[in-house]
């Protein structure tokens, strides 16, 4: 499914922080979020993407018309997504520390 988009929208009114971010930054693909739960942990406004409020449907059309309109921005927030993802987020660490913290518990 991303191999097939440019931008990632997910204009949602409760998340935590949904995996499919991850997995479109990590895919260099900028995203439009909504400014709740992790989201705005993951999603840096005016670097790896645009943050937005929820229902905010006229906000969310802008931002994807930017960059529809910008391809050079949708390229530079993808590297830097990218660049993100693998600093901040790597899977490889998460789950790492998942695995201590369930050891620990056990």
């Amino acid at each position: 499914m991303l191999d097939s988009i440019d931008i990632l929208v997910v204009p949602s009114y409760l998340e935590n922080v949904p995996t499919i971010i991850l997995e479109a930054m990590a895919k260099e693909i900028p995203v439009i979020a909504s400014n709740v739960g992790g989201i705005p942990e993951i999603v840096v406004h005016g670097k790896t993407g645009y943050l937005i409020t929820p229902g905010d449907a006229k906000s969310c059309a802008k931002w994807i018309l930017h960059l529809l309109e910008n391809p050079q921005e949708v390229k530079g927030f993808g590297k830097n997504a990218r660049a993100l993802v693998e600093t901040r987020n790597d899977f490889k660490r998460i789950g790492t520390m998942a695995l201590d913290l369930y050891r620990k518990l056990l």
